[in-house]
């Protein structure tokens, strides 16, 4: 028998480090948006986490809208890319719990899509046995 029946991951700077590759996404937003990005390190990374339309909502709807276009074309394209890395021993670790008969899963604020395809260039898109992303809830975390 084992102590848990399911464990619950977050996907970003838990499952795999793309905090940088986010950063560079916000700051590419605002460089097409407004020429610039004015905004610190520490200002941005408190958004990370949040689902994107809440962390544009700052700004009037048209500008919102284009962070938000602007944020997701950059982020396909480095997704694509496979510019995110699996932190170090992760896939080790996650195939382990699997073998004790544990189920797994995760938790994101990502889309499906955006989520799915850095699962797939690191061979977890079957893996996961629960699999929540932001269409599938009403109320995004945290």
């Amino acid at each position: 028998m084992n102590k848990y029946d399911l464990i619950l991951y977050d996907l970003d700077g838990t499952v795999w480090d793309s905090i940088p590759l986010i950063m560079k996404c916000f700051k590419l937003a605002y460089i097409d948006v407004f020429g610039q990005c004015d905004r610190s390190d520490e200002d941005l990374k408190s958004y990370i986490g949040r689902p994107l339309p809440e962390t544009f909502a700052m700004h009037d709807e048209t500008t919102s809208k284009a962070l938000l276009d602007a944020y997701l074309s950059h982020n396909a394209v480095l997704l694509e890319n496979d510019e995110i890395p699996l932190f170090d021993g992760v896939a080790d670790e996650l195939y382990r719990i699997k073998d004790l008969g544990i189920l797994q899963g995760f938790a994101t604020s990502k889309r499906t899509v955006s989520a799915g395809v850095t699962l797939k260039h690191k061979g977890l898109d079957d893996f996961f046995d629960v699999c929540i992303c932001k269409e599938d809830t009403v109320n995004h975390k945290p």
